[in-house]
């Protein structure tokens, strides 16, 4: 009966040597093949060709003067690649004996080792070995790091949650939320100029300053919050037992906490804007995680602060009782006839909606309290 040979099949590592002297090519290949796989080529353009399709290349050979393209050239090309698998390529040179400048040259350009002309095959063959396992190695690394970013459900440059842990985050709150009927509610802020700053600045600049907002909306938010980064310049925030108003309310809180940081750019202080969207999950029954993410996403750029129009002015109470610490209620009166659309025009204010705001302000409203003053802009802004 035949039986198939099930033993796994040692592959050999790859190796490229690149040399104009058909000698050199060969000898090489007579030191090599019987733990490499060798491959060969004439010119630094036929090299750099093998390495561009051939991802299996691990350990270079290169003679430094060849015609079409040199060894530095060589060189150079692959260190600059955006290619990781290439660019971190162990290179090594083979020189002539007394090549001092050449190798200084060559180490400038980021060579890994040097081979001297005439070499022996000792030589050769342990530094084939030496890099070849070093380079598995990081390849090895590089995989692993890879799958773990795929499966981590931290952001490692603010340290929030990732999307990953997000949809599990909204996955259990959900369901708690259904439970206990208990409001939830959803909010995703966005960075809006972060593209723009990391192509005029560089990632690390736009980094930096995603990394400060990161800073403040945590500081904002309860334990039993979740907060997570799940795109480039989108924070989102999922907040147990919290009505759409309160979570309209630490937005506000948020957004002006962002924009008293001084953000400097070249000496000059950058305006930071965030966009904000909203979504109560609770309120279009059995949502899966990922639907609400979606509705969240839609809500995005509902509530963007735009520029104040003359009508809607901040707002500022000028009077307050020095005893009771509350505001005097004409002082209140005459900001908010100067805060709301004037009567007579298409948004007036009745006398019935004025009352009920004096109330709630002069109850509510005490000077440095931003919880209070976000209510209070909460409620001017429904009445207009």
């Amino acid at each position: 009966m035949d039986t198939k040979d099930t033993t796994p099949q040692f592959i050999k590592p790859r190796v490229l040597v690149v040399d104009d002297s058909r000698l050199l090519r060969k000898a090489a290949n007579k030191i090599l093949e019987r733990e490499f796989d060798v491959l060969t080529a004439e010119d630094g353009e036929d090299g750099w060709e093998k390495i561009a399709v051939d991802d299996t290349v691990q350990v270079v050979f290169c003679d430094l003067m060849m015609p079409i393209l040199d060894g530095y050239e060589l060189l150079e090309r692959i260190r600059s690649s955006s290619e990781p698998r290439i660019s971190e390529l162990p290179v090594i040179i083979v020189t002539g004996g007394d090549a001092e400048e050449a190798k200084e040259k060559a180490l400038g350009l980021g060579a890994t080792d040097f081979i001297t002309k005439p070499f022996n095959s000792i030589d050769v063959l342990a530094r084939a070995k030496a890099h070849s396992k070093n380079q598995q190695k990081t390849q090895e690394l590089a995989h692993s790091n890879a799958l773990l970013a795929q499966t981590t459900t931290i952001d490692a440059s603010t340290g929030l949650g990732n999307k990953l842990y997000f949809v599990e985050k909204i996955k259990q709150d959900l369901s708690f939320s259904r439970r206990h009927r208990l409001p939830l509610s959803l909010i995703v802020f966005e960075f809006t100029e972060y593209n723009n700053i990391f192509l005029k600045n560089g990632k690390k600049v736009s980094e930096k300053i995603i990394q400060q907002i990161a800073k403040h909306i945590s500081s904002a938010l309860r334990t039993e919050d979740g907060v997570a980064r799940v795109s480039a310049s989108q924070i989102v925030v999922t907040l147990l037992s919290t009505t759409g108003g309160n979570a309209d309310m630490l937005c506000h809180r948020i957004l002006e906490s962002v924009r008293k940081v001084n953000f400097l750019i070249g000496g000059q202080r950058l305006d930071i804007r965030l966009r904000y969207g909203s979504y109560a999950p609770t309120s279009e029954g059995a949502l899966t995680a990922d639907e609400a993410l979606l509705r969240l996403m839609e809500s995005l750029g509902e509530k963007t602060p735009g520029p104040k129009s003359a009508a809607s002015k901040d707002f500022v109470v000028s009077g307050k009782d020095e005893t009771s610490g509350l505001i005097k209620s004409p002082e209140i009166r005459s900001d908010v006839d100067h805060t709301i659309t004037p009567v007579g025009s298409e948004d007036s204010v009745n006398e019935k909606q004025l009352a009920l705001v004096l109330e709630n302000i002069t109850v509510l409203y005490q000077s440095g309290d931003d919880v209070k003053k976000a209510a209070i802009m909460e409620m001017l802004r429904k009445i207009q």
